[in-house]
């Protein structure tokens, strides 16, 4: 009789431990969703700042090309790229520079980028004298007129997750290249 009990009280679960197995199976399935879902963010994330970082590296190099075309065209750098803020236009298949405070916009995937180019001059005393004497010594380049370098800073701005452009806290990308208008002297 005593085997009969307790083999009577051994025979499947206990109310407590079905409580804890569906705890631990909750606590599984809630912690896999949660990293999901910070996956699949952390991806859509990835995917916007590879987007701005090419709309940026586009920028500066168009940027680039119409210092290019302003060369083939006899202008020296401080007339074909003057400091300001401008919106990339294409017209008559050539792009160009609008001055535009408000930048451009770009869609993409259902995802709205602002691109805005600044444009300003190099002070030759960036960097103190040391800029100056190696541009002099190296290159052969007198920068004391601060014309013949330029900085160009190309930002991408877009929407993200509650951080808005509007609120202040738009997620943004920054890119930032010097062109210069040397030229060899032999």
């Amino acid at each position: 009789m005593k085997n009969n009990i307790i083999r009577q009280f051994t025979n499947g679960f206990g109310i407590l431990e079905v409580v804890v197995a569906s705890f631990v199976l909750i606590m599984i399935i809630t912690s896999s969703v949660t990293l999901t879902r910070m996956a699949i963010k952390s991806s859509v994330l990835n995917l916007d700042r590879v987007q701005a970082y090419n709309l940026a590296e586009e920028g500066a190099e168009i940027t680039r090309q119409i210092r290019d075309t302003g060369w083939i065209d006899g202008q020296n750098l401080s007339s074909a790229l003057v400091n300001g803020q401008y919106k990339l236009v294409f017209n008559n298949n050539s792009w160009g520079l609008q001055s535009d405070t408000a930048g451009e916009s770009i869609v993409l995937d259902n995802k709205t980028y602002n691109r805005k180019i600044y444009i300003e001059n190099v002070d030759g005393t960036v960097g103190g004298t040391a800029l100056n004497a190696y541009l002099n010594t190296n290159l052969h380049i007198d920068n004391t007129t601060n014309s013949i370098m330029k900085k160009i800073r190309v930002e991408i701005t877009w929407d993200e997750y509650n951080q808005t452009v509007a609120n202040g806290n738009a997620w943004k990308y920054t890119l930032l290249t010097y062109l210069s208008d040397w030229k060899p002297k032999f």
